[in-house]
């Protein structure tokens, strides 16, 4: 496997005792976030702010949402 397949683990984050070391792959989601994102600028947004990953935290998407508002120039649709 190529070495960008391998996520980075940092020892002096993790308890490595209680982490299963066998393989920590990155697996590319950009497919099925394209197929399950029904419009292109949904697709630009969620790659945009949460790369490809299939989830984020509430407070990253309404952070997320609210500097697309601001960056439109339409912060009255956020609030």
């Amino acid at each position: 496997m190529k070495n960008e397949c391998f996520t980075t683990l940092h020892p002096w984050a993790y308890d490595l005792k209680t982490v299963d070391l066998k393989y920590i792959i990155n697996k590319d989601q950009v497919i099925s976030i394209c197929e399950m994102a029904k419009s292109f600028e949904s697709k630009v947004f969620w790659l945009t702010y949460f790369k490809p990953q299939l989830s984020c935290t509430s407070d990253e998407f309404v952070n997320a949402l609210r500097e697309v508002c601001e960056m439109s120039l339409v912060p009255e649709f956020f609030e």
